[in-house]
């Protein structure tokens, strides 16, 4: 009977286990890029990882900022950021690889701390698509929001002010922004990014960026 109970007792655990993993793990709500640059973040960078310091409780990111597409006040002349991402089974820490480029999402705490996790939009800038290049430099209407399953809608938005997302029938690429009759409406392109197109991308990213920023 004892061996019984110990078996039972292990076969429960193996059962459970996992599933009581995955409550405590990080879990990031699905979000449409545009809405994590507009709504979610209060900073975005396009920036190189110069080092990376570790310890038990965060990891620190040093970057280097190439662009700014959004900051706090609307403008910095900061030429490097430490990054902050807290670590934990259920803080969504980040991971950056050094001396790659990235275009990173944030936010600012109460302790001017610049925090990033895994669950802000950050990409590597080679592997971006040219729609959400192109959403960055300006096709991403911000004073648009997308009608997500989670939502992230004011009280005083409208019909005319919203998007509604279906990813089987909207491309996750697209941008949201205003059309002639200022009501907001999918800008569809779902062009991917192919090697020809960064190169082009890289001869072209700092003079369009200069001339909107």
């Amino acid at each position: 009977m004892m061996e019984m109970n110990k078996i039972l007792v292990v076969f429960v655990l193996g059962v459970f286990l996992p599933d009581l993993y995955k409550v405590h793990a990080c879990f990031c709500p699905e979000s449409h890029p545009q809405t994590d640059f507009c709504h979610l973040s209060s900073f975005a960078l396009v920036g190189y990882v110069t080092d990376i310091v570790e310890n038990n409780k965060d990891r620190r990111f040093n970057v280097g900022i190439q662009y700014t597409l959004r900051f706090p006040g609307g403008y910095t002349d900061k030429t490097h950021l430490e990054l902050i991402s807290h670590k934990g089974p259920t803080l969504c820490e980040l991971s950056l690889v050094t001396g790659e480029y990235y275009m990173i999402t944030g936010y600012v705490n109460s302790d001017n701390e610049y925090l990033v996790n895994s669950c802000m939009w950050t990409e590597n800038f080679e592997s971006m698509t040219s729609s959400r290049y192109n959403g960055l430099l300006g096709n991403y209407d911000c004073s648009c929001y997308i009608n997500e399953t989670w939502g992230l809608i004011p009280p005083k938005a409208t019909a005319r002010d919203i998007c509604n997302y279906d990813k089987t029938t909207s491309c996750e690429h697209a941008a949201c922004m205003r059309g002639e009759d200022d009501t907001c409406e999918w800008l569809l392109n779902c062009e991917e990014a192919t090697s020809d197109f960064f190169k082009d991308l890289k001869r072209k990213t700092k003079k369009e960026l200069d001339n909107i920023l």
